[in-house]
């Protein structure tokens, strides 16, 4: 089971084991408006302007506007190698990371399907939670730091930054963003 606040906190997300319950947050009343069959869910997230949501099951992550409860067409990733864990989203809602038990952090881009990275991997390592930081520098390209954190095996790894795996990659500014 689990919960998602929208953005503007006036809704939530709450999956159960056969399906997601959209409620609304009307005064101090709960109402359900809104019911999608989705089995074995076990995270909802909501994209940073809460157009969109992510429903992550063991093996698919699949995307959903949250205006319309449709699908659009290639918002849905399949897992290649180990069961989804985590899902983050970019800060432009443009693209999602997505954290699986075998190690591995991937990046893939929503309007292009064909655009998916693997961002980290490390065998023996289950993703847990992901944190990325996104920095302008001077230029023309954008760096974001991407952190991990799990367990090796049945071992809790410590929150400590000098020992998280993590990866650094780059893509070119757009105007919008050059310009801040």
């Amino acid at each position: 089971m689990s919960l998602a606040f929208h953005p503007s906190g006036l809704h939530l997300a709450v999956s159960f084991p056969d399906k997601i319950k959209l409620i609304n947050i009307i005064d101090s009343d709960l109402v359900p408006y809104k019911e999608l069959s989705q089995k074995n869910c076990y995270e909802v997230k909501f994209s940073n302007g809460g157009h969109l949501f992510a429903v992550v099951n063991s093996l698919m992550v699949q995307i959903y506007n949250f205006y319309t409860c449709e699908q659009p067409p290639n918002y849905q990733f399949k897992a290649l190698g180990g069961r989804f864990q985590c899902v983050v989203w970019e800060e432009d809602d443009l693209g999602i990371f997505l954290g699986t038990s075998d190690g591995t952090v991937l990046y893939n881009k929503l309007e292009d399907p064909t655009v998916r990275l693997t961002v980290l991997s490390v065998p023996g390592f289950s993703v847990r939670s992901i944190f990325s930081v996104f920095s302008l520098k001077q230029g023309t390209v954008n760096e974001r730091v991407v952190y991990a954190a799990g367990t090796f095996g049945a071992n809790f790894e410590p929150f400590d930054m000098s020992y998280l795996p993590r990866t650094r990659y780059s893509r070119a500014a757009t105007s919008a963003e050059s310009a801040c």
